[in-house]
């Protein structure tokens, strides 16, 4: 429990500084808990709630979320998470230990060489185009949070700033949107009884702390830096559980 509590901070310091990072908290959660790996990721899934509820009402106060983005991506999560988390339980651990590997690396790669900014340019067509977009990208990506526990920024950020909106845009509407995802997802895990609420709650509750540290000390690091370093650890990380699955 406390290993997991100083790994959940250092993580909830790293979204504070860079916004990336969070997806390490699964395999942590496993590692580190005690638990299986589909107990890990609908413990981690709840554990995302209560952060991403603050950071969306500091984006909000902040005035940077445009909901006429953020809802249709919201309400395109309200179902699919716990659809994904019921699919869950009828894959195979050693198939879901292979697919949160893969994003995990993703992630990584993604840092290390992000997608061109508008290279599909969403953004730019009509409001109907991006409406119907959104919807589709936000249940998609709550159906694999629901799946593998990553909470959706992870996967929603990239995608948007690749399809023309802008990275500030990104990062704010996908603070309201994984609320929505966690709450579907955890819906289904609380219903099959996957979720560990004891370790829930004290990585929410160092989570939080580590992104109020982080987002006050992120003006003084260097933080392109940081997110080369966490892109590194991603890979690595992803990689070693792809050995140890195999």
């Amino acid at each position: 429990m406390l290993t997991l509590a100083l790994v959940s901070l250092v993580v909830g310091f790293l979204c504070g500084c860079t916004s990336i990072g969070g997806i390490l908290l699964i395999p942590a959660m496993a590692l580190c808990g005690g638990i299986g790996l589909r107990e890990a990721m609908a413990t981690t899934l709840f554990s995302f709630l209560a952060p991403s509820i603050v950071a969306s009402w500091l984006h909000w106060r902040n005035g940077t979320i445009d909901w006429r983005v953020g809802l249709p991506l919201a309400l395109g999560a309200v179902c699919f998470g716990s659809l994904g988390a019921f699919a869950k339980e009828h894959i195979g651990v050693s198939f879901l230990g292979a697919l949160l590997a893969a994003l995990i690396i993703v992630a990584g790669l993604n840092v290390l060489f992000p997608l061109r900014a508008g290279r599909l340019d969403v953004a730019g067509r009509a409001e109907t185009t991006q409406r119907v977009f959104l919807f589709t990208l936000g249940a998609a990506v709550s159906f694999m949070a629901g799946l593998t526990g990553a909470g959706g920024p992870v996967l929603t950020v990239p995608i948007m700033i690749g399809t023309g909106f802008s990275p500030l845009l990104a990062v704010a509407v996908a603070q309201p949107f994984q609320v929505v995802a966690a709450v579907s997802g955890s819906v289904g895990n609380v219903i099959l009884g996957s979720v560990d609420y004891g370790l829930a709650l004290a990585a929410t509750v160092t989570q939080i702390i580590g992104i109020a540290a982080g987002i006050r000390m992120a003006s003084r690091l260097n933080t392109e830096r940081l997110k080369r370093l966490i892109a590194l650890m991603c890979i690595g990380t992803g990689l070693y559980l792809l050995a140890r699955g195999a």
